[in-house]
């Protein structure tokens, strides 16, 4: 079964448009969790093998080497109406907490984040909430650090 992913965002962003300019790209279900994997395994091989918390030049990498991806894996996996939406400019708080999170995540397996030792934010609970979360925290070793 083929999923539409409205890529909006690439016409505002290439071509400079106020408005944005929907574009549908049919992507499988094959390609999803291709994509889906392979921006995973770019931001864990970065966190293995590259970042340092104490080298600012490894601080300033992670917009490349984590945000940009999280920022897609934000949008790949979630349901079609809220990747439109985001994908729209809406749903923006919803948007930059799972982006966030997705962050915090990654970082944390290096350098220990407030929201997973905070005993006031139950991370097993987010985890456990929806697929987004509950692969972002299988995938960063979330789940049972909380």
């Amino acid at each position: 079964m083929r999923k539409l992913l409205y890529l909006s965002f690439v016409f505002a962003a290439v071509f400079g448009c106020e408005k944005s300019t929907e574009l549908q790209v049919r992507i499988s279900d094959e390609e999803k969790s291709s994509l889906t994997d392979k921006y995973f395994s770019d931001i864990q091989g970065f966190i293995d093998n590259e970042f340092d918390p104490s080298d600012q030049q490894s601080v300033q990498m992670v917009q490349y080497k984590v945000v940009e991806p999280c920022s897609k894996l934000t949008t790949l996996l979630a349901n079609e109406k809220l990747a439109n939406s985001f994908l729209q400019g809406k749903e923006t708080e919803e948007y930059d907490f799972r982006a966030s999170f997705c962050l915090s995540a990654a970082i944390n397996q290096v350098e220990s984040q407030p929201q997973f030792t905070d005993p006031e934010i139950d991370a097993q609970e987010i985890c456990e909430s929806e697929d987004f979360f509950t692969q972002v925290c299988e995938r960063f070793n979330v789940i049972g650090e909380s």
